[in-house]
């Protein structure tokens, strides 16, 4: 009998970019961003810090709200899985690209609007895995 694996990640990190919304041919929504994840730790007397940057896509509902409230800079939790996935560049190279499918975001930190005010928001919203993954744009 074969063992089933556990694909989970979760992330808390600050936004690197305002997200990108596309859609996909059949109207789904599509959200890309990158993700910052900062840690510190020491080495001795050194304290040492340094950034892991992910890349996150969001489908469908999600990826509405994502790039309706979400801009550089924000602080975010993502919760989703880690897929590759192979794609040719515009030199014809083959490359692969490991991203975070997320189903589970949370903002942080409290709102901000364009104004610096408080401004309304969700606190945080979670996407139904799709049934067909050949919809899916990667």
């Amino acid at each position: 009998m074969a063992q089933l694996g556990v694909n989970r990640i979760t992330l808390i990190g600050n936004l690197g970019q305002d997200p990108k919304l596309n859609h996909t041919q059949n109207n789904k929504a599509v959200c890309n961003f990158s993700l910052a994840v900062n840690e510190q730790y020491h080495s001795g007397d050194e304290k040492i810090e340094r950034t892991e940057w992910f890349r996150i896509v969001t489908f469908n509902g999600l990826a509405e709200v994502c790039h309706q409230y979400l801009t550089k800079g924000r602080l975010v939790y993502i919760a989703g899985r880690v897929q590759t996935r192979r794609y040719e560049d515009r030199d014809g190279v083959e490359r692969t690209v490991a991203e975070v499918v997320a189903n589970e975001m949370k903002m942080l930190g409290g709102a901000k609007s364009g104004n610096g005010e408080a401004g309304d928001e969700p606190g945080s919203q979670t996407r139904k895995p799709d049934g067909d993954p050949d919809d899916q744009p990667f």
